[in-house]
């Protein structure tokens, strides 16, 4: 049975989550919750948050948690979260401030050789993160959408 991910394509943790599932092939069953009309308050989504994910028995939700999960149950051997400790070290201060932007929220990239600007990351992210257009940039899009709405009432 695949993961249960309980998202909204707008936040930036649920797409960082997808980005990484897509990195590492894992099929998720996808549950779109409706947080404007409250659904994330029924007792079916536990934690009342988003990300949440439901594996096996087991609810993480927070996406750096759950980005971490997935990596160390489904992806041995990826590089995406290496298994070196050094390596590891660093993976994790990279992903430290995946959820703070809507724009660099792939945490889960290759280690770069010097710090870049956001702007060139995006760049980057864009054109190496597999299933970037489906599970981050439409629902990045989704998200400016609202954003402009609600500043127009």
């Amino acid at each position: 049975m695949a993961p249960t991910l309980y998202y909204v394509p707008g936040s930036s943790p649920c797409r960082a989550v997808l980005l990484t599932a897509k990195a590492l092939n894992i099929e998720l069953d996808l549950k779109l919750v409706d947080l404007h009309h409250g659904e994330h308050l029924k007792p079916e989504y536990l934690k009342h948050t988003v990300p949440t994910l439901v594996d096996d028995g087991l609810a993480l939700w927070e996406s750096r948690a759950i980005i971490s999960y997935l990596a160390n149950k489904y992806g041995a051997g990826s590089a995406l979260y290496p298994e070196e400790p050094r390596a590891r070290a660093l993976r994790l201060v990279e992903m430290a401030p995946a959820h703070l932007t809507h724009s660099e929220s792939f945490p889960t990239c290759t280690a770069l050789p010097k710090i870049i600007s956001g702007a060139t990351w995006y760049d980057i992210v864009k054109k190496t993160a597999p299933g970037y257009k489906e599970a981050n940039e439409n629902g990045l899009d989704a998200f400016k959408a609202l954003v402009n709405n609600m500043m127009k009432k």
